[in-house]
Formats: structure tokens, C-alpha cells, sequence
């Protein structure tokens, strides 16, 4: 704090009561002293307990009368005794925030206040030489002096924390530190090269000005800092007397003129715009005009334009609607005018001279290369995790665990009139492949599954309070800059869980670990507040779920992300998932996207139609194992999200049949892990097999769980011996056999 003259800043910043004896006196001397004379300091503390006896408890101080005499004259000639007064010095201000926008100024003061109350005088030679002390602030009656134009006002320190200076003539003096956020006119006719003036008034509302006056000054050692966009030129005090019909008061004020900095507006603006406008000039008026090419050069002045309109938004974001409009609005619409006009001239004049049609059109068939002959490629590794599933079954806790999965099962069934809940295979307890991006600015970082069978994409939300939700990262939006909402309602549904909540809008980033990472501004993302497992016990480990359907009959409104990288990537993605079966959270994949996998695999891709635009659907001509066949033409849907290999019923059987498969529950099938049984799928006239050890998983002993289950389905299974293309620019879906270095 800054301190009033004569008062040593060491003295007052000491004990919660403080007196002195001897004011000339060194505090390091003092300090000394007490140590040397331990018997002083108790006549000391005597005097000044004695001292406070006789002002609070003698003399009956109350402080909620006021000391203000209520008997002067209206006729200030006539006044016998002084009118009370205030003393208001400015030792310290720093600018906040000035917010052109809204009108507002946000600034941090240091104030100190004195003034005179007859009722602490007393003889310092009856009270040992103690000539003043310091008392708590709400132990004191304080004058009402305030600041009448602030919208808010906060103290920084908390008054029963501050101190009271009081002297044995009765005067006291107390600082005070105030965030004030005041309301001021400003004039915006010369932004940014403007100035403001904002006063910041006192006044005493409950005594006219012949009962109670005030004073403001400045500090002899004022300080006075500004912020990065505003310095202050000038601080000046004075005061006025405002009269009413039959009331008049004093208003004492102290006015600011602050200046801004105009660097930042000079360069992201004004040089900008300058830049802009030569430059398309030039583009203009460089080569003549030939008629064929006067439409492209039209277009290159309407997308500057169309530029500019974006540096002249800046502008009326940073300032209020009012009728001044600034010189750098001027400037810019100056130079869109300029633009406008050049491409009236390239229209209506005539050619004077051209270059040869050869030579235009090579440079612009080089343009051309140079813009489209780069494709970006974008890889995400994957890793793999040992699921929930194989872990129980290892501890022996799975057929427990499946027995309430399928109680929840129907329960679903019995609550939706529709499939959505129950159409995906999709379950929670049998992932293994995950994926990791980044949400919001600046990042937080999440583990994706990745499931081509739906097009949601979801992370759990702070508000989630599930206990499924307190094993996973939470998306916490108020740490994110660039975080919008939305309003939308998040609800999703998978096999034995569910996620529901709101939808907002932010910047995911794909890839975030990888060299050449994808950022996605403004992408829509549910944010779950509710998310069910189905077993409130199941180890999870996966954050969310980032859908790679191109559409989802299901999901309203909502945008699949896949929609976000078409104006970045081409619109094809290749998914890997490599064989993984004893380590766990090693690399398990590898989703490419923009283009094919051509490390992970072979050059040959057998291309298929897709049979829906909404989901990855195929037609297959039929399936066979060992002398079963089975030639109906069918639809399966190829889906990571599904663990499983989903065949007709008499494929099926046959398979329960051969490899001697058992069951507990119907649904989980498990056979001897020597089981060598391939099953083959038809598809477009090529025979693709799926070998036995995609689809079995050691459990711990001879005993391998049956990813092979009654449906329609391309899962996991079928990922890991072939590469899936998924081309969404012409609807099809290529397959490529999958190359596995340790096989």
C-alpha cells in the first residue's frame, strides 16, 4: 500500500495493534530496545490498554453514532464549529481492462482516507508518551465517502483484515484497495488512435454540504500503470457542488485520460488490408485483360473483398454501435472500394495488350500442379488393450458379470420401442483397440474407440458423476478458449451401455502425437453427462467413442465427424488392426486417412459397392465351412466397433458342431484353442478367409473364447486379416489382404 506522508512504512505494516512512543525512532533501533528492555515493553502495553480503556470504555465510544455535528447552520458563514471533512488521496491506480465494446473500465485503486473524530483526543503525557495506535477498521466508525459511477466494487482486502491509524489529536487514516468497474461514454471516432477520459466520483449521500465536506489529492509518490493496449496520459483532481431544490452536496472526482496503443490494430489490420489491396491491384492490372480471362481475375478482386469484409468485422467487434464510426473502419471500406472499383475497370475495359493464350495457359496449368498435386495423408496408431471381457474370463468372474449384462439386455429391449439401443454389437466390455486425439484450446487429451458402425462422437463431460465416468478423462469446457455451446441432446446407445448429455462445439485435433496432426475447428462433440456401462464394476479404460459412419439414420441433426476432414483429406480412410494376444498397450493399428495403407497392406484391393450411403454395408454371395455352404445373397455391415464375426445360423451350427464349442449362457461361445476351423466369406465373386486364430482369445489355459456368433456382421475379426478401404467419394468399400510382420 502506498502510505501517507510522514509515516514510516515499516511501522505500519506490524503487529494487528500497533503503537509508537517514539515516532523519530528507527524500527530496527525499537526492535533492539525490546529485546534489550523486555520491562519497557510491559509499561508499554499497560499505557496502551489503559489508553484503549479510556476511549471505548470510559468514555462510551459507540461506533454507529456518527461524530458529524448535526447542529451546524445551513448559512456556512455562520458556522461556529468546523465542518467535517474527508481527506481522499489517489496513491496508486492500474488499468485493467478497458472495454470499448461494452463502455466499461475495470481498474484496480489504492485510496487513503482521513479525517477528524473529536471523540479519540487525548494527552499523550497521560498515556506514557503513546501518541498513536492502530485499531481493527470495523471496530471504528467510518465515513461514508463512495464512489457514486462504479458498477462494481470489490475490496481486495476484507475489511476486518485492514487497520485504522489513530493519533492523539483525533485524526485517523486508513487505506483502502478497490477493484472498481466504472461506466463511461467513449468516443470512438479516431480508433485506435483515440483517447478516453473517465472520472471516478465520490460523494456523501446522507449529509448535505454544510454538514460534511471532502478533499481529493494525489500522492506526492503516485504510481499509475497501464495494460498492454492503454497507457495513461494524464490524472487530475477537483470537485463541485451539486444543488437540488433544497439539498446540496459536495462531488469530488478524479479524472483519467488514457491513450491506446494502436500496434496490434496496425498490424493485424491496417497493414493487412494495405497488403490486400496492392496486391490484388497488381493481380488486376499486371497482364491485360484478355477475354477469357477477365472472369478469373474477377474472381480474385470479389475474394479479396470478401477478405476484407473479414478485417472490417475486427473492427465492429472491438467497438460499440454508436453513430462515430472510426478512421480504420474508413480505411478499410476505402480500400474494399478500391478493390470493387478495379474490378469495374477489369470488366468494362478493353485489352490493350496480352501475352500469347500458350503462355497463360502453361502458367496456369503450373498453378494448378503445384495446388493439387500434394495429397495429405494423415496415419493414427492404434493401440491395443486386453478387454474387460478376456480379463474376467482369465479371473474367473465373466459368467457372473454376462448373467446381469443380459438381466440389462432385456430391460432395454422392454424400454425402446425402436432398435437403437439394441442394433449395434457394440458392448463396452469387449474393446481393444483405441486411439488417441486432442479436444479444445488448448488441448486435453482422450483415448478413442474408433467404430465405423455409428457416427457419434462423445467424450465424458465434468458434470459426469457416474462411477464409470470417474475411471475416464473428463472434457473440462471452461479450460477450453474455443469452446461454443450448442444445446443439442447427446443420446446414445450400445448393446449393454449407454451415453447421453449435450452437444457443443470445439477444435478436435486428429492425430495430435503423430508429425502431421489435423485440427478440426468448430466440430461438433457430445459431451456425456450421463454414461452408463451397464455393470457399474466393468474396468474401462477408453475415454469416448469417435464414430466414422458417414451418416447414421439415428442421429438427427448431428454431423459425423468424417463430414469435418473433407474440405482437408480426401474422402477415403484405410483401417489395420494387427493380432494381438499377451501384451497389453502396445501398437494394435493403424487408421490412414486421405488415402490407402500402403505399409500395412498389399498393393492388390478387391473393390465392393457399398449397399446404403448410410452405413458401411456390403452384399456377400454367401459363406462356407469345411463341406457347409451356405449361397444366399445377404447384407453384413463392416463394423470395428463389433468384436465378433457375425455368420448365418447353419454356418453357424455346423462351427459348434466341429470345433465341439461350449456355452453358459447362450451367447458366449468357447472352444479348444487348437481349434483350426477357417470360415469363408463370398464377396463379389472373391473368396476371403477368416483363420481361427482371428477369431479365437486365449482366456488363460487351453480354453480360447469364440468371437463367432448368429447375424451379419464383418467385426474385428474379419479387420484382422484384411485391410478395409472405406472410398465415401465413390461409395465402396475396398478390401487388401493384411500384412503381419510377426505372424
Amino acid at each position: 500500500m502506498r502510505r501517507r506522508p510522514n509515516t514510516s512504512p515499516n511501522l505500519r505494516r506490524s503487529f494487528a495493534l500497533r503503537t509508537v512512543m517514539d515516532p523519530c525512532a528507527s524500527h530496527a533501533n525499537k526492535s533492539v530496545h525490546h529485546q534489550a528492555h523486555p520491562e519497557k515493553l510491559g509499561v508499554f502495553y499497560g499505557n496502551t490498554q489503559r489508553l484503549y480503556f479510556e476511549l471505548f470504555e470510559r468514555r462510551a465510544y459507540k461506533r454507529e453514532l456518527s461524530p458529524i455535528y448535526s447542529l451546524q447552520p445551513y448559512n456556512l458563514t455562520a458556522q461556529e464549529v468546523p465542518r467535517f471533512n474527508v481527506n481522499i488521496t489517489l496513491a496508486y491506480v492500474k488499468v485493467i481492462e478497458l472495454a470499448a465494446q461494452s463502455q466499461e473500465i475495470d481498474q484496480l485503486f489504492e485510496f487513503g482516507f482521513e479525517w477528524t473524530d473529536p471523540r479519540f483526543q487525548w494527552n499523550p503525557d497521560d498515556f506514557g508518551g503513546v501518541s498513536k495506535i492502530w485499531l481493527q477498521m470495523d471496530s471504528i466508525w467510518l465515513p461514508e465517502n463512495s464512489i457514486c459511477n462504479a458498477k462494481s466494487i470489490e475490496e481486495v482486502v476484507p475489511i476486518y483484515q485492514k487497520q485504522i491509524e489513530l493519533r492523539y489529536d483525533g485524526s485517523l487514516y486508513m487505506d483502502r484497495t478497490l477493484y472498481v468497474s466504472l461506466s463511461c461514454s467513449m468516443n470512438l471516432g479516431h480508433f485506435p488512435f483515440d483517447t478516453q477520459t473517465c472520472q471516478v466520483g465520490f460523494v456523501v449521500y446522507n449529509y448535505d454540504i454544510s454538514l460534511a465536506t471532502m478533499d481529493v489529492m494525489i500522492y506526492n509518490d503516485f504510481d499509475s500503470q497501464g495494460n498492454a493496449e492503454w497507457t495513461i496520459l494524464n490524472i487530475s483532481a477537483g470537485k463541485r457542488i451539486i444543488t437540488y431544490s433544497d439539498f446540496a452536496f459536495e462531488y469530488a472526482f478524479y479524472t483519467f485520460v488514457y491513450k491506446r496503443i494502436p500496434n496490434f490494430y496496425i498490424w493485424v489490420i491496417a497493414v493487412p488490408a494495405f497488403l490486400l489491396t496492392f496486391l490484388s491491384i497488381i493481380g488486376l492490372f499486371w497482364v491485360s485483360t484478355s477475354v477469357d480471362e477477365k472472369l478469373l481475375k474477377l474472381s480474385l478482386g470479389l475474394t479479396t473483398m470478401m477478405s476484407m469484409s473479414v478485417l472490417l468485422e475486427l473492427v465492429s467487434n472491438q467497438i460499440p454501435k454508436t453513430s462515430s464510426f472510426p478512421v480504420i473502419g474508413i480505411y478499410v471500406i476505402t480500400d474494399v472500394f478500391v478493390i470493387g472499383a478495379g474490378c469495374v475497370m477489369v470488366v468494362i475495359l478493353p485489352r490493350s495488350r496480352m501475352a500469347t493464350k500458350a503462355k497463360e495457359r502453361g502458367i496456369q496449368s503450373e498453378m494448378r500442379r503445384l495446388f493439387t498435386s500434394k495429397t495429405i495423408i494423415l496415419q493414427i496408431e492404434l493401440t491395443w488393450h486386453e478387454s474387460p471381457k478376456i480379463k474376467m474370463m482369465k479371473a474367473r468372474t465373466y459368467q457372473k458379470y454376462s448373467q446381469k449384462k443380459q438381466q440389462i439386455r432385456a430391460q432395454y429391449f422392454s424400454m425402446k420401442s425402436d432398435n437403437r439401443i439394441v442394433d449395434r454389437l457394440l458392448d463396452f466390455d469387449d474393446y481393444e483397440y483405441l486411439g488417441r486425439i486432442t479436444v479444445g484450446t488448448p488441448p486435453q487429451e482422450f483415448n478413442m474407440l474408433f467404430d465405423t458402425g455409428s457416427g457419434w462422437f462423445w467424450v465424458p463431460s465434468t458434470n459426469c458423476t457416474k462411477l464409470a465416468c470417474a475411471r475416464t478423462h473428463h472434457f473440462d469446457p471452461t479450460k477450453s478458449t474455443t469452446f461454443k455451446e450448442q444445446g443439442d441432446d447427446l443420446i446414445t446407445g450400445y448393446g449393454a451401455g449407454s451415453a447421453s448429455g449435450v452437444y457443443g462445439n470445439d477444435t478436435i485435433t486428429i492425430g495430435a502425437l503423430s508429425n502431421n496432426p489435423l485440427a478440426l475447428p468448430y466440430t461438433q462433440i457430445g459431451l456425456a453427462n450421463h454414461f452408463e456401462v451397464g455393470i457399474p464394476y466393468l474396468p474401462i479404460r477408453f475415454d469416448g467413442i469417435l464414430g466414422l459412419s458417414p451418416y447414421y439414420s439415428f442421429m438427427g441433426n448431428t454431423k459425423p465427424v468424417l463430414y469435418e476432414t473433407h474440405g482437408y483429406l480426401k474422402k477415403i480412410f484405410t483401417i489395420f488392426l494387427e493380432h494381438r494376444g499377451h501384451k497389453d498397450g502396445v501398437k494394435g493399428g493403424q487408421i490412414t486417412w486421405g488415402g490407402v495403407d500402403t505399409k500395412n497392406c498389399e498393393k492388390e484391393i478387391h473393390w465392393v459397392p457399398m449397399a446404403a450411403k448410410d452405413r458401411y454395408n456390403i452384399k456377400v454371395d454367401g459363406w462356407k465351412m469345411n463341406d457347409i455352404s451356405v449361397n444366399e445373397a445377404g447384407i453384413v455391415l463392416a463394423d470395428t466397433g463389433a468384436p465378433v464375426l457375425a455368420v448365418p445360423q447353419e454356418i453357424f451350427d455346423e462351427w459348434v458342431k466341429k470345433a465341439n464349442a461350449k456355452t453358459f449362457d447362450k451367447f458366449q461361445y468357447y472352444a479348444d484353442c487348437s481349434t483350426n476351423i477357417p470360415i469363408e466369406v463370398k464377396i463379389a465373386g472373391k473368396v476371403y478367409t477368416i483363420k481361427a486364430k482371428n477369431y479365437l482369445r486365449e482366456t488363460g489355459g487351453e480354453i480360447c473364447a469364440a468371437d463367432v456368433i448368429v447375424g451379419g456382421v464383418l467385426g474385428v475379426p474379419f479387420f484382422r486379416e484384411y485391410c478395409i478401404v472405406h472410398d465415401l467419394e465413390k461409395l465402396r468399400l475396398g478390401f487388401a489382404k493384411a500384412i503381419h510382420k510377426n505372424w
